[in-house]
């Protein structure tokens, strides 16, 4: 071609955009399998997916509404998100009504006037005559959606399903890891032990719902202490752990238990609970070499931990 530009038009059906995709439909039920299996919930659009799905819908109608360059977008367009299902489809359907389709010519052309809206150029309408491609895009969603939905099960598999930090499975791959980067990188190795004050007096007292609600709160005040890349898991029924890799001070880590203890404090002010929440803690800091084992760190800092524990019930006595 002598153009300069080859401008590339989308083709919409003269139709509602909903009734053509109906977008709202085919996500419920692709979700339905991976939230289910995730989850275990029946609400299959939270607000948040509800959103997800609104700019989706925004995204099309613009895609439908106006002709733009590829490059002039300030949002990107995945072929996993568009796809070409619904147009082979209907041309599946027009192949059944016109089975000499393949007797085509291989180039058809016509010339007409240019306008304002029109300008003089080269129109180009490609076929695809290589059925690979197409087999090829639709392994390529396939495999992505796969993948996804793996990573959603995983990521369900290491977290704590009551306070939704790691798990103790998700402790154990990833401070097992944490702790090869501290030998490697000759850095600081911090292991921070936590344990539920009085949980079974909560729970003999006022019930287990009550008994989840204490654990629940010291897991938010352990999570939302940590503030350099720590990891926050719950290890055990009232036992928890923070891991953290980098350069630490004890004034870091003084902060850190101050944090805890201010967070249970206020919580306790105005929760009108008839219990309060606390949290003995212990730690242990050191830069690891090659011959040293985690488990070395893990049971310093619990020994630490007992020893908190073990002071803070004699002082409530």
């Amino acid at each position: 071609s002598r153009n300069d530009v080859i401008q590339l038009v989308n083709y919409w059906p003269d139709m509602e955009l909903d009734q053509y995709i109906e977008l709202k439909g085919r996500v419920e039920s692709r979700m339905k399998a991976t939230v289910l299996t995730s989850t275990g919930d029946d609400n299959l659009l939270s607000q948040n997916e509800k959103g997800d799905l609104e700019y989706r819908k925004n995204q099309l109608r613009k895609l439908q509404e106006e002709v733009m360059d590829i490059e002039d977008m300030d949002t990107g367009i995945n072929i996993m998100d568009l796809g070409l299902n619904e147009f082979r489809l209907d041309l599946l359907a027009y192949v059944k009504e016109n089975p000499n389709v393949e007797h085509s010519p291989f180039g058809m052309n016509a010339v007409v006037a240019s306008s304002e809206n029109a300008k003089p150029g080269v129109i180009f309408i490609l076929k695809n005559r290589n059925r690979n491609i197409n087999i090829a895009l639709e392994f390529l969603r396939v495999r992505t959606k796969l993948m996804s939905m793996n990573q959603r099960i995983s990521m369900s598999s290491i977290r704590d399903t009551l306070t939704g930090i790691y798990n103790r499975k998700g402790f154990k791959r990833l401070s097992d890891a944490m702790f090869k980067k501290a030998q490697t990188e000759k850095q600081q190795f911090l292991i921070m032990m936590a344990d539920l004050d009085m949980l079974k007096h909560i729970n003999d007292n006022f019930g287990h719902i009550e008994g989840d609600n204490a654990i629940t709160v010291a897991a938010n005040a352990l999570n939302t202490c940590c503030k350099n890349s720590e990891i926050c898991c719950r290890i055990g029924g009232d036992e928890y752990a923070i891991v953290g890799v980098g350069e630490y001070t004890d004034d870091i880590i003084s902060d850190y238990f101050m944090y805890i203890e201010d967070y249970c404090d206020r919580y306790n002010s105005t929760s009108g609970k008839g219990y309060k929440v606390g949290v003995s803690l212990g730690f242990y800091c050191d830069v690891p070499d090659e011959t040293m084992e985690i488990d070395h760190f893990i049971n310093i800092a619990d020994e630490r931990m007992y020893e908190n524990k073990f002071n803070r019930k004699k002082n409530r006595q």
